[in-house]
């Protein structure tokens, strides 16, 4: 069996989710420079974005109450994009975070972010049906759901 990564846990999430909403800021602001300057083409920067708006919108999702959003045929995901196009990214992303963590072994940030994106490519993957981040927002909601439910007055049967 693999042992997950540090920041697979219920008590990660929210850190995770937030790192998600930097990484999008990020690239929201930085891949129009990239462009710009000519180091990505137009199509990569709006690849990227239409995925790392998706992974935002999945982890948003993940530490919210809202249902899952319906599977679209369009982008074949509940989130703008195609599930394996999410785990795809964060794969790719999280060989270069470690490619910039090993450049710099004494700082701590870039560390860090290996780690959260480890996270994010262990909770993209399938687990059978779906990716483990999904899992694990429906899990949060039935936790919830129960724990409401025991804070209702037991009714006794007449």
């Amino acid at each position: 069996m693999v042992t997950p990564p540090r920041l697979v846990t219920e008590y990660a999430v929210e850190y995770v989710a937030a790192a998600t909403r930097h990484l999008l800021r990020e690239r929201e602001a930085g891949y129009p420079r990239a462009v710009e300057a000519g180091r990505m083409t137009e199509d990569a920067a709006a690849h990227g974005l239409i995925v790392m708006r998706a992974v935002a919108a999945q982890w948003a999702w993940v530490i919210g109450d809202a249902p899952l959003p319906e599977w679209s045929a369009e982008t074949l995901g509940h989130f703008g994009a195609a599930e394996p196009m999410l785990a795809d990214e964060m794969k790719t992303a999280a060989a270069r975070a470690h490619d910039r963590a090993a450049a710099a072994p004494g700082d701590p940030e870039r560390r860090e972010w290996a780690a959260i994106f480890d996270a994010l490519t262990y909770w993209q993957q399938l687990a059978p049906l779906m990716p483990r981040a999904i899992n694990v927002g429906l899990g949060r909601r039935q936790c919830l759901a129960f724990h409401a439910s025991l804070r209702q007055p037991l009714r006794r049967a007449a």
